[in-house]
Parts: C-alpha cells; structure tokens; sequence
C-alpha cells in the first residue's frame, strides 16, 4: 500500500507529509525506526503518484545518510581497547596531518576521528583569486572524505563545547536538510534533534583563526571579509552588481543628459571604488587581483564604465605595505601599484571607525583625524583566536603569560600546557616560541601548519608519539620517547603576488640581499600555487584555469 499524503511538491517535506499514518516517525523528534521509513519509502516510489515517488525518495536519502552518521558517532563513543584521537577542523593543520598519516594508523591500537562543520579544506592562498574569477571556487576545495579514508572517519558537525575533565565534545549537526529549512523559517527545531556528545582520549585542536576586527566599531556591519568561499564568492557577487550598476547609470547619464549630474558623477565613482583596509599579503594580492581584472578584462566588458572613474586604494597604518616581508619587497610593491596597477596607497593611515559610506581613520604622522569616503571596503587586517579557543583555555590550568598569548601554549611537540597530556593544538590556535625571534611566536600562516601537521602525523607513523592508556579508568595522555627530537620550524621564504603577471620572492637567507621579484617570480608564484594543491585533481583544476583565463578571459557571473 503507498502512503501519499503531499498535496504540493516541495523540496523541504517532512515525514509526517511523506508518509501520511508514520507520524511516530517523525523527523522533529526523531523517534523512528529507520528500516520502517526506508521500507515504506520503497513501496511509496512504486506509486502512480509523481508527489509521492519525489519525496519518499528524498526521505530514503535523508534517512540513510543520517544512519551514516549516527553509525560513526555510536562507533566513536563506544567502548573499545583503541585509543581515539579526535581533530577538530579542516585548515591547513588537519589536511596535511591527513595527508601524512599513514593508512594503516587507523587499524593499529588508534582510531581517527575528524569533527568539521565545513566537510572540505579550502586553499586560503588562492582566495583573492577567485574574488575576479581566475581561479575557479571548486578549483581549490578538497573533500575532506577524500583525505580521511582509510585512514579514519569525518563527522561534519561543528564543536559547541569542550569538557576537559570529562574529555567530551558537544558537536551539533550542521548538514540536515530538513533542520535547516526549519531554521531558515524561523521554526523551531529543539536543541536535542542536533546535538550529541563525541568522546576522546586524545584532542587535537586545529581550528585555525577567525578575522579580527580590532574592536572597530562598524567593521562586522559595513566590511566585506575574504576568509572563506562563502565570503569570497559573496564579494564577487557583490562587486558585480556595483560595475553593472555603474555602467546602467552611465548609460542613463548618456541617454538623458538631464541626469549627468554632478551627485550621479560622484555616485558612479563611489560604486566604483574599492578600499582594502590591510598591506599585508592578502589585502596586497586582493588589491593586485582587482586591478588586473580591471586593465585586462574590465575595459572589455564594461566598455561604457569610464577608466578614471574606477578606483583602487590600499591603507594601511604602517609606512610600507607587506612589513612582514623585506622592506624592498613592499616599496617595490608600491612602485608596481602606482606605476602600472593604478592602485592608491594610503599609509598611516588607522581606522577607528567604519560608517557606511566613510571610513573614520587617524592619520598617525600627524594625528589628525580623516574622513574618507569608499565605496567596498575589504577588511584583511589580520586573524584572532576562534571562539572555542577562548572557551577552552578558561578551562584549564593557567599559564604564565597566558593574558598576552591568544592561542594555546604548546610545548616542542604540541601537548598544551595545562591539559596533563590530553589535548594537543596546532596550526593558528598553537603559540610556540620561536627561536630565531625570541619572545615572539610563530607566525600564523599555512607554512607554520603544514609542518606543525607533518612533524606531528610523523610521531605517530613512528611510535616515537603514542597514546598512553593503561585502564579504562585512567586518562589518556601523549607520552613522547625522550629520544624523540623537538619541533623545529624551517621558513623556506614567502611569495606574493604583486599583479601585473609579477611577484615578489622573500627568499629566507634574510635582509634585502634575499629578495627576487620580476616577471619570472610571477611565474614561480603560480607554479608554485598549482603545485601545493592538496590533491592532483586540485591541480590540474587549477593549472586550466590559468590556461582558461588567458585564452578568453575571466568569468565574473554571479553563480
């Protein structure tokens, strides 16, 4: 017999409508028997009913992929001689930890287990390209399935709390459809439908970083980040829609002269206008990004939109952009912006404050105070820890100078002070002290995670890291062989793009006598691109896309 109740197709039906009399079975308060729903919905998709067949079909995936799920968090919280190591995240730590464990460490005496909301790794780097469409956004995302099979399990949830003492993790749900339907109308979903609670002996935490916004005031409500592909392709969209905007009001402006006002002239230099507020090697490749769409693709098709209206500005507070790098690499960048890429450098600029059409800046080799008009302004000014980060800290035993650190204090192999062994961080929520510059830390940036990971992923491949359990009573902790050599980080330089088809090389023998920049750096910087994808499929998507663009340009749709 078919149970067919739905009345209207809709790709958000809910059990009750599917399947009629199973109202027991519910999604909402998941009280169900899954082999009942799935032997129902077969029946079902053998109905005359078009409505019918489309819905018990998406209950049938529904409910198998939340079997799936519910399958992997049983196994992961359930008693077993193997001792479980649970990351938290899906940066650059975890996908190289990933990618540098051995296959067969997951069927020895430790399992695997990665906890991520995102269920992908994104290539950071390559962000600012995609904001013009150089680069494609699924050109440089890696399934995080592809990196943790047969290796361990990946749980796409988003960590709500840690319980040290309990050694628990409160994750919730983040991939039901149905939920998020409810949530997007406002509904009700109850708290207990999507969280759960995932043990471990051992925690990895590599959460990464958050964008910092200093506390300005305006920054959340006003600036467009570029710290995710949500946040990229929204900037892409966004900025579109001003150049189409402007080349509709410079066509109204030409057709009825009675409206090339003055106030429509400053409006299409104002939709116009991009403002990176940050020198640093994101606001500096997202300002190069830009005005390379500009002179080579934006001239073609936005033909009506006048040239000099199209504005560029980079500020920065300090006297020079890139000061992470060489001084000579950053007033070469400077020179190139000026001279060829049409970029306006604003330095000393600080911002106190972001309205919405003006930046509120102190001038700080003057001390005045400015008022400076844009139109899209990008904040990429730097990170702060993650909010669980914090949570987590005021949990455990405090550290000296744990007030001016923002992440958590590691020793030489990763174990976090005050965990008694238990919890291990890496990548941007890891302080270590770094030996070349005493008193500061290492940077946060890919180059430090990828070997934090593969030094890390080594222990464990070689014993000389293991997980000592000796009772079910007892914790868990990481016990290194005295043997074992510490952590050392080795910088191998940094590398920018600069526009213009050129780049800039900070080779790491120091000072300025280290430095290359040019057409062929350039041409190294996307090599090198290309080559550090996570995955050969990443790089030949990558590689057609530099291919593409030069045979026929950039793709600037909104999808």
């Amino acid at each position: 017999m078919a149970y067919c109740a739905v009345t209207t197709p809709s790709p958000h039906l809910s059990t009750r409508r599917v399947l009629g009399p199973m109202h027991a079975m519910t999604h909402s308060n998941h009280v169900y028997d899954s082999k009942v729903v799935l032997r129902r919905a077969r029946v079902s998709r053998r109905s005359n009913c078009k409505h019918c067949v489309q819905a018990a079909a998406a209950m049938q995936d529904e409910f198998q992929e939340r079997d799936v799920v519910d399958a992997v968090i049983s196994s992961g919280n359930q008693a077993t001689d193997k001792k479980r190591i649970v990351v938290v995240g899906s940066g650059w730590a975890t996908a190289t930890f990933l990618k540098t464990l051995r296959k067969q460490q997951g069927d020895g005496d430790v399992s695997i287990t990665v906890v991520s909301p995102r269920n992908y790794f994104l290539y950071t780097p390559l962000l600012p390209s995609t904001i013009t469409g150089l680069v494609e956004e699924r050109s440089i995302v890696e399934p995080m399935r592809n990196l943790v099979k047969e290796k361990g399990t990946f749980v796409e949830a988003a960590v709500l709390d840690v319980d040290p003492e309990k050694k628990e993790l409160l994750c919730e749900k983040t991939f039901c459809s149905v939920c998020a339907a409810k949530k997007k109308n406002g509904e009700k979903t109850g708290q207990h439908d999507h969280t759960f609670v995932l043990k471990y002996d051992v925690l990895v935490m590599a959460v990464g970083s958050v964008t910092a916004d200093f506390g300005v005031p305006g920054v959340r409500e006003h600036c467009w980040f570029l710290k995710s592909v949500e946040d990229a392709h929204s900037l892409r969209v966004h900025l579109n829609k001003r150049y189409e905007q402007a080349a509709q009001l410079t066509s109204r402006m030409k057709e009825y002269p009675e409206e090339a006002t003055e106030k429509n002239e400053e409006l299409r230099k104002r939709l116009l206008n991009v403002t990176i507020v940050g020198g640093g090697p994101t606001g500096v490749e997202v300002a190069a990004e830009l005005s390379d769409f500009v002179l080579q693709d934006m001239v073609k098709l936005f033909p009506e939109v006048p040239l000099e209206d199209v504005s560029i500005s980079l500020m920065d507070p300090g006297d020079h952009v890139l000061r992470q790098y060489s001084p000579s690499i950053g007033e070469y960048a400077q020179k190139l912006f000026l001279e060829k890429q049409h970029v306006d450098i604003m330095l000393n600029k600080r911002i106190v404050g972001v309205e919405e059409d003006f930046l509120l800046a102190t001038n700080l080799a003057t001390g005045e105070e400015e008022r400076l008009p844009y139109g899209t302004c990008v904040w990429a000014t730097g990170v702060q820890p993650h909010p669980l980060v914090k949570g987590l800290k005021a949990k455990l035993e405090p550290q000296p100078g744990d007030a001016e650190r923002k992440g958590f204090f590691v020793d030489e192999y990763f174990r976090v002070q005050g965990s008694q062994g238990s919890i291990l961080a890496l990548g941007d929520c890891a302080v270590m002290a770094n030996p070349k510059e005493e008193g500061r830390p290492l940077p946060a940036t890919a180059q430090v995670a990828r070997q934090e990971a593969a030094y890390l992923a080594k222990l464990l491949n070689d014993g000389s890291m293991k997980v000592q359990k000796e009772s079910a009573e007892q914790a868990a902790q990481v016990v290194v062989k005295e043997t074992t050599a510490p952590f050392q980080y080795k910088h191998l330089g940094q590398l920018a793009y600069l526009g213009h088809d050129e780049a800039a090389f900070d080779l790491p023998v120091g000072g300025d006598k280290g430095t290359l920049h040019g057409l062929a750096i350039g041409h190294l910087w996307r090599g090198m691109e290309t080559m550090m994808q996570v995955s050969p499929r990443n790089m030949s998507m990558v590689f057609f896309d530099w291919v593409r663009v030069k045979l026929f340009g950039r793709n600037m749709s909104d999808v």
